[in-house]
């Protein structure tokens, strides 16, 4: 209800408005846990290391280059997946761009702080029911009420956004495509009603089948961010056709859906990324290059 209210009153703009305020929240509240959770650590360690003992194992060998493939994986993401780049064919400037994406990297400081949180969840806290958790409960380990409560609303707000988002590409997606006449007649009640069945699908599935949502999810991730490569053949004016961009897009999705779905694992690398490297690796092939080129773009043709 309160994603359906935010979207139906807010509409498209809301969320800008927005965003910058919950981002700040974010990364607001993942950097107070990360440095307390460091700084207790040292404290715990130096002064009670003989009555506290991890309770499970740190992360190390494949674990660990999982998770710093992941970090680097979707680092990529954050400037070339699909739900990223569609403001780039209406920027007003190339000014306008670098001023949108220059503060993008600071999202990958989450990633360094929110592991030193669970490193410290892992080694001085007992286990707990809900991994899901783990966060807000160090959070309220470590920081005062006030802290955890800007945290919690930092984490509201992206949660928000995400389905407010999510939900307005949907219902573009079902009035301009699935159902363009309905659109045409009633935009206003078309769009309306597309949010409403999505939330509602969402909120059931997550629900009674929460496994299908996060399955989801790391396949769209996997999926998503293969796009990259076609952003990369523009950006270096690689002469690569349509059919050899397209080979390697789905090339590079396939592989990450059979590592992921296979559960077969290359050395713990995030099967996105092992995808993304031969998607890569078969749109820059020097054998293509010279076959069908495409038109090399410029600054004008981008922005």
């Amino acid at each position: 209800m309160i994603a359906f209210a935010y979207v139906a009153l807010g509409g498209v703009r809301a969320s800008t408005y927005v965003a910058f305020l919950k981002d700040v929240l974010m990364l607001f509240g993942i950097a107070a846990v990360g440095v307390g959770a460091i700084c207790m650590q040292y404290k715990l360690s130096g002064g009670h290391a003989d009555s506290i003992s991890p309770t499970l194992p740190l992360p190390s060998g494949s674990s660990l280059v999982f998770a710093i493939t992941t970090i680097l994986y979707q680092g990529i993401g954050f400037y070339f997946q699909p739900s990223v780049t569609p403001y780039l064919f209406t920027a007003r400037s190339a000014q306008a761009v670098r001023r949108a994406m220059i503060f993008m990297p600071l999202y990958m400081l989450m990633y360094p702080f929110a592991v030193f949180a669970t490193v410290f969840a892992l080694r001085f806290l007992p286990p707990l029911s809900n991994p899901n958790a783990v966060f807000f409960h160090v959070a309220g380990v470590l920081l005062p009420p006030w802290m955890v409560a800007l945290a919690a609303a930092g984490a509201l707000l992206a949660g928000l956004l995400v389905l407010a988002a999510t939900s307005l590409n949907i219902a573009a997606m079902m009035t301009r495509n699935i159902a363009p006449g309905l659109g045409r007649r009633h935009p206003k009640r078309a769009i309306n009603l597309a949010v409403i069945l999505f939330l509602v699908l969402a909120l059931v599935a997550t629900a009674h089948a929460p496994a299908i949502m996060l399955t989801a999810l790391n396949v769209s991730g996997y999926v998503g961010i293969q796009f990259a490569s076609l952003w990369f053949l523009i950006l270096t004016g690689w002469p690569a056709s349509a059919r050899i961009a397209g080979l390697g897009l789905f090339s590079g999705a396939g592989v990450a859906i059979v590592l992921f779905a296979s559960g077969v694992s290359l050395g713990g690398v995030n099967p996105g990324l092992i995808g993304l490297l031969v998607n890569c690796a078969i749109v820059f092939c020097p054998l293509w290059r010279g076959r069908g080129a495409v038109r090399v773009h410029t600054k004008k043709d981008l922005l």
